[in-house]
């Protein structure tokens, strides 16, 4: 009997944002056993070590989820796009030299120079504080 393709499915499309903390892929629903590897096309925004993916920088990348042969099944593939959005540091939210980082799901914090680390960093006279 000759080797027949898998059925692949369940592997869409990935929104991150710069920030966001390395995550594992799930992999696509199968109807074979054949062990899954994970490439990224593109560095730049994301990399893969097994099924841990990593953000690098903002962008898109096509992931693809390569299934080996197994059985009496041919090797399979699926792919989907992963965007990786800027961050909410893109919109300057720390006011008066607080300086920016990226958390993740959206969030950030402001480091203010000595005074205060917090989520909105303003100046008065003497400190930095919540604003």
């Amino acid at each position: 009997m000759s080797p027949i393709a898998p059925t692949l499915g369940g592997f869409g499309n990935i929104t991150k944002q710069m920030g966001d903390i390395p995550f594992t892929l799930t992999a696509p629903t199968s109807n074979s056993a054949g062990t899954f590897s994970y490439v990224s096309s593109n560095t730049g925004v994301a990399t893969i070590a097994g099924s841990t993916v990593t953000l690098v920088s903002n962008g898109s990348t096509t992931i693809t989820a390569t299934q080996a042969a197994a059985g009496n099944y041919t090797a399979g593939v699926r792919t989907l796009t992963l965007t990786v959005a800027i961050g909410a540091c893109i919109t300057g939210p720390c006011l008066n030299g607080g300086i920016c980082e990226n958390g993740p799901a959206g969030t950030y914090s402001c480091t203010c120079a000595e005074h205060y680390s917090g989520t909105d960093c303003e100046m008065d006279d003497l400190n930095c504080y919540v604003g």
